[in-house]
């Protein structure tokens, strides 16, 4: 019973992460557009809560990977390879964040123009913490007081090919290794000494259908944006 309930209090406190995640980027876009006085298309909009609900689910699928070893026990055959999900699934989201900070400079480096510089010093300190957000999910730079958005929520095409670093060093990892985690969770299932919670399976296959609905919503609809507007530019060439 005791392990029931401890198990029973992951569950709601994983799944209020996902929640509360997704609240506090309606917030924050709510805010944006409040400070900006810009519009935002509904599939931007659409755009910025998959990615925090992605990375919001790959925290909880991290955590559940971490949970699964301590379920197996060190001495189990699996350990190992529950050790390696677990390991695996905290770097590709880490990692990630870290690396975001290159994009992210070289944006403000080389965009600096495109930014409106009197709404960003009037609201400093909400724009600065837009950035430091925006590690998580390149596609929070939509939020920054661009002068121009005619590039998907950008100011620029570059802009808009930068964020496609977070599809191919988080999204596409992440959906890999949480198949791979799904199909080992069910295998467990048909061992007597695990007892694998259902939970655990199905926040996983969650966290799988954001990575795989991220993959295709901000990665080839962004690949098809990116073809037009080569296209669009070699005709007026």
């Amino acid at each position: 019973k005791t392990g029931d309930t401890s198990r029973q209090q992951n569950f709601l406190f994983e799944s209020s992460v996902v929640v509360f995640g997704t609240i506090f980027t309606v917030a924050l876009i709510a805010s944006a557009r409040r400070l900006n006085s810009m519009e935002l298309s509904r599939s931007s909009i659409l755009c910025l809560l998959l990615g925090c609900a992605d990375f919001c689910s790959d925290v909880v699928f991290a955590r559940t990977a971490w949970a699964r070893t301590e379920w197996i026990g060190a001495s189990h055959a699996a350990a190992r390879q529950a050790s390696n999900i677990a390991i695996l699934s905290t770097l590709f989201v880490v990692l990630p964040a870290v690396a975001s900070v290159f994009p992210v400079l070289y944006v403000l480096r080389t965009q600096q123009g495109f930014i409106d510089a009197v709404k960003f010093s009037q609201h400093a300190s909400f724009f600065g913490c837009v950035l430091v957000l925006a590690l998580t999910n390149l596609d929070l730079l939509k939020l920054i007081p661009w002068r121009g958005r005619q590039f998907d929520g950008f100011p620029s095409a570059r802009v808009l090919a930068i964020t496609f670093f977070t599809i191919f060093a988080e999204d596409l990892p992440q959906a890999i290794i949480q198949t791979n985690s799904i199909f080992f969770a069910l295998k467990l299932r048909l061992d007597p000494d695990v007892t694998e919670p259902t939970y655990s399976i199905t926040l996983t296959a969650i966290s799988l259908t954001f990575s795989v609905v991220s993959l295709w919503w901000r990665g080839f609809r962004k690949l098809i944006l990116i073809q037009f507007i080569n296209t669009r530019v070699n005709a007026v060439l």
